[in-house]
């Protein structure tokens, strides 16, 4: 935890060199601190329900603490070469770090666990677990951004013409044993009768109280003394980026008794991303043991006394917590101690591993006109878009391990036995991993086109009252890191594992749009609008979670693992169509019919209502059913007064498969949310202000669910997060 709070700043300079030629220069720093839950004030909580049963699994108390810091420069030129033409180049950098530390404590009952609304009990076979920091990572982020344009633009008389260029480069690296610490130290108590306790009604989702037993005496949980001491890990990777843009626009106004304008244009957008995740766990052998006794955390110094003094607590119990810093130590003071499997590292690289080249052509044609004494305006156009995606990923090839026959079936070392008896091409597992797993073997290659139209069309009713209309055809691309062949697993000891496997085949979804609305201005110092629109959407993303069975692992090269059936297997696919209809308004009014003391008051609103309807599986990840916002705006003299609330309602986000622990029609839910703002300035001189601000006033949560129809909403949550709120103030000058 950082010591002091750090100062803020932004500046920008602008420097006339001749009458038609200036440079400008700008630079900034940000700093921001999100101190530990501290279990009392604010807390994490991951709680795992089985659905059908109605018993909490697992329960999991998370505390983190980020530590936000950018600097960042700007410098610009602009140079008039003529009243017509300009011609203007940018070059920004942006150096971004984010350090990230956990405490994490999570708790398994255990097969045959019982309870209920506010409990659970561990069955008496003590096959109850607590893990000890096994989840989230413990990381220093760093990313470069460096960001170049260069654009020259023709404003004549009847002939505008433009052409852009941008290229940009991103670099980010995440450091955990490269910075003095593991990225995960887990530790474990093993063999436990486990029992947590109150969970409560509301603001909480996981007992705060817990006990454990082993052979009916107490253990303390709490005292990471007792915890046997698992298998660090490191998941340090290499992250660069790099895009560039070339874009042309050309226009012609044509006078006449119908004015009217014509548009065409094209571009040329390149993504490239090229990952590299450089993992490894190391098991850890204490002069070769593998008992746990011999692993016990009391027997080693891997306790940080100066940060436990301090150490958040859980719901107020002091915890004695394992360091992976001192862990990190007690590697370099004895390396012996820890063992790496070459094999598995090799194949995690190989799995870890991709690049992709996207790149998009686009050209337009487009005419505006304006009919009946300009009251209406017509837009039409049509755009054509062709993606070329080439990516490469990980090659797992089971079959290119074992010795093959001339005609390429496989050497069978015992045909009297049912089956083909496969025969090794070697003893030594690394070799047989670098047979079987080949980085950027697997290769993906495809594109598709299409033409999009669109009309828009505004008429004036009356000065104040305008109506518009618009249909046009879209598509959505998939995310890019959707697209690239990866399977990446979580931790085991989370409170939810997962195997998150990416469809290569996605495809982008297209829409045909139709938005109708009516505006008004200034009538009674007022401005309002009121819209419909529908979206039909064919090929939906979808997202679908599906438990782990040896057929689904074998499909995706993962069926050396047994471990790996405790695992949920998620993926997104294109779930067929999909139609959004909304309304929407907003309103804006200046409050000038109230008394002078009162002068300078301003309200507004605006509320969208959306009717989601597809698939099952349809995920509508971003599309929220109700949202609301609203705020008023004060100015009077030298203050300015601006506070904000919005409100977003229940969000599906993707379906749950069936199975023993959840019934058939089960999503997972973003729930409703409310978020405060208030920003104020206070001008002390011409040149002069105060400012400050207050993101999330009171607090913000961030509230996952996952239920079917006749969950209690005691078993609905997944993720209880109290994130707290952001202070910033500071003054502000201009010369």
């Amino acid at each position: 935890s950082p010591k002091f709070i750090q100062p803020s700043f932004d500046f920008s300079y602008l420097q006339p060199i001749a009458r038609n030629l200036a440079i400008t220069v700008g630079g900034a720093r940000t700093w921001r601190f999100k101190p530990m839950e501290t279990g009392t004030k604010d807390t994490d909580e991951q709680p795992t329900w089985d659905l059908v049963r109605l018993v909490q699994t697992t329960s999991q108390w998370n505390s983190l603490a980020q530590t936000f810091k950018t600097l960042q420069g700007s410098v610009g030129v602009d140079w008039r070469i003529s009243p017509t033409d300009t011609i203007s180049a940018t070059m920004n950098y942006r150096d971004y770090g984010l350090y990230i530390t956990r405490s994490v404590l999570g708790f398994g009952y255990g097969a045959g666990a019982t309870g209920g609304p506010t409990f659970t009990q561990g069955a008496a076979t003590s096959v109850g677990t607590v893990t000890m920091n096994g989840s989230g990572e413990n990381v220093d982020i760093t990313t470069q951004t460096k960001h170049s344009t260069l654009k020259y633009r023709h404003r004549g008389e009847l002939w505008r013409w433009e052409v852009n260029g941008a290229l940009s480069g991103s670099a980010t690296d995440r450091h955990d044993i490269d910075a003095g610490f593991f990225n995960l130290a887990p530790a474990t108590l093993t063999g436990v009768v486990l029992r947590g306790d109150d969970i409560p009604y509301s603001g909480g989702t996981i007992p705060t109280r817990y006990s454990a037993t082993r052979a009916g005496t107490p253990v303390d949980l709490y005292d990471g003394g007792n915890y046997t001491l698992g298998n660090p890990t490191t998941n340090q990777p290499d992250w660069n980026t790099q895009k560039s843009n070339l874009r042309f626009d050309l226009g012609r106004d044509f006078l006449g008794s119908i004015p009217f304008t014509l548009k065409v244009g094209t571009a040329i957008d390149t993504f490239t991303t090229d990952q590299r995740r450089y993992g490894k766990t190391w098991a850890f052998r204490p002069n070769g043991s593998t008992l746990a006794a011999d692993r016990l955390a009391s027997r080693f110094d891997v306790f940080d006394d100066a940060f436990n003094t301090d150490a958040p607590t859980v719901f107020g119990k002091k915890v004695r917590w394992i360091s992976g810093q001192k862990m990190f130590d007690l590697y370099k003071a004895n390396p012996s101690w820890f063992v790496l499997d070459e094999a598995q590292i090799h194949q995690d690289f190989v799995n870890n591993s991709r690049k992709l080249r996207e790149t998009i052509t686009a050209g337009y044609f487009r005419a505006d006109a304006r009919l009946f004494k300009n009251r209406l305006w017509l837009v039409a156009g049509v755009r054509y878009e062709r993606t070329d995606d080439k990516g490469t990923g990980p090659l797992n090839d089971i079959n290119s391990q074992f010795q093959q026959n001339a005609n390429g079936t496989l050497v069978d070392s015992n045909p009297n036995l049912a089956g083909v008896q496969r025969v090794p091409l070697s003893t030594d597992p690394l070799v047989l991993r670098k047979l079987r797993y080949v980085e950027r073997g697997a290769t993906a290659d495809r594109n598709y086109d299409g033409i999009y139209p669109s009309v828009n069309a505004s008429f004036n009713i009356t000065e104040n009252l305008i109506l518009r209309a618009a249909y046009a055809q879209t598509l959505g691309r998939p995310n890019i890191n959707n697209v690239i062949p990866s399977t990446s697993i979580s931790d085991p000891d989370v409170a939810n594992p997962v195997i998150t496997v990416n469809n290569a085949g996605l495809k982008p979804w297209s829409a045909k749009s139709y938005d109708l609305s009516l505006e008004s201005y200034q009538i009674k110092d007022g401005f309002g609008s009121i819209g419909v629109f529908r979206k039909s959407v064919k090929d939906f993303f979808g997202s679908v979670s599906t438990a782990a069975t040896p057929a689904l692992l074998e499909q995706y090269g993962l069926e050396s693992d047994p471990s790996l059936l405790t695992y949920q297997i998620a993926t997104r696919t294109n779930a067929g169509d999909a139609q959004i209809d909304g309304f929407e308004m907003s309103y804006r009014q200046s409050l000038t019919f109230l008394p002078s003391w009162a002068r300078g008051l301003q309200a507004f609103v605006n509320f969208t209502k959306l009717n989601l309807s597809g698939s099952n599986t349809a995920d509508f990840s971003g599309y929220n059913p109700k949202s609301l916002g609203g705020g008023i705006n004060f100015v009077r003299g030298r203050l300015a007064l601006k506070t904000t609330i919005s409100y977003l309602g229940d969000t599906r986000t993707g379906a749950v498969a069936a199975s023993a622990t959840v019934p058939v029609d089960t999503f997972n839910y973003q729930a409703k949310r409310m978020r405060i703002g208030v920003n104020a300035t206070y001008n002390l001189t011409r040149r002069y202000a105060l400012y400050a601000s207050v993101v999330d006033w009171g607090g913000f949560v961030q509230d996952l669910q996952r239920y079917a129809p006749g969950t209690p909403d005691y078993a609905k949550p997944t993720r209880w997060q109290e994130l707290g709120f952001y202070t910033n103030v500071g003054v502000r000058g201009s010369f």
